[in-house]
């Protein structure tokens, strides 16, 4: 009776462990997409504004953004994100005609930083640990806010506000549609503004 018993217990235990085993298996080997935007053209209505250029990692953090902006004086901005052997982000540097400005980061928790240049422009940057920006507030003569909504790595939603010298604030929501599997559009939910479009890059993690 002891010995049945015995072997009973040992053919479930033997069973658990193969479940347990395929379980880690299945989800260890199951992964994440994730759309980096590697191209960004800004549309006022079918005329093209400017057309941003992003630079990734092998983690799929943002490591260089290159805006060029289409007018009668044609300009560039680049800025350029530094990262240290553990991941995190420790400066960034902005050009634009020429001119540059330094930022030094400081990590605030696991994935938010406080970038802060010498003439006292600030940055905040929360990336959610795939290396999507969910959150950017620019602090220089206008506030701006961005905040990013990604589900299963793909993105969702775009809100930003935009706060004047004077007080005066600008809450915009965009929607995003995605018209081919690495192409998705957005623009303002009440038409005002641009439209922009984003070919993506798909990372799986």
């Amino acid at each position: 009776m002891l010995l049945n018993s015995y072997l009973t217990f040992k053919r479930f235990f033997a069973v658990f462990l193969v479940a347990v085993c395929l379980v880690f298996c299945f989800c260890g080997c199951k992964k994440e997409k994730v759309y980096l935007p590697i191209r960004t053209e800004c549309y006022d209505g079918e005329t093209l504004l400017q057309t941003t250029v992003n630079t990734f990692n092998e983690n799929g953090f943002l490591t260089s953004e290159t805006t060029y902006y289409i007018s009668a004086n044609s300009s560039e901005e680049i800025t350029e994100y530094t990262y240290n052997k553990k991941g995190d982000l420790v400066s960034a540097l902005q050009t634009l005609s020429g001119v540059k400005t330094e930022y030094t980061a400081e990590k605030v928790t696991e994935y938010k930083y406080y970038l802060t240049s010498k003439n006292g422009d600030k940055i905040t940057v929360i990336f959610d640990g795939k290396g999507h920006i969910v959150y950017k507030n620019v602090e220089n003569v206008y506030t701006l806010e961005q905040l990013y909504t990604y589900n299963n790595g793909k993105p969702a939603a775009l809100k930003t506000q935009v706060i004047s010298p004077s007080g005066n604030s600008k809450i915009t929501d965009y929607i995003i549609t995605f018209t081919s599997s690495t192409t998705y559009e957005y623009f303002a939910a009440d038409n005002s503004g641009y439209r922009y479009v984003v070919t993506c890059e798909i990372l799986n993690k």
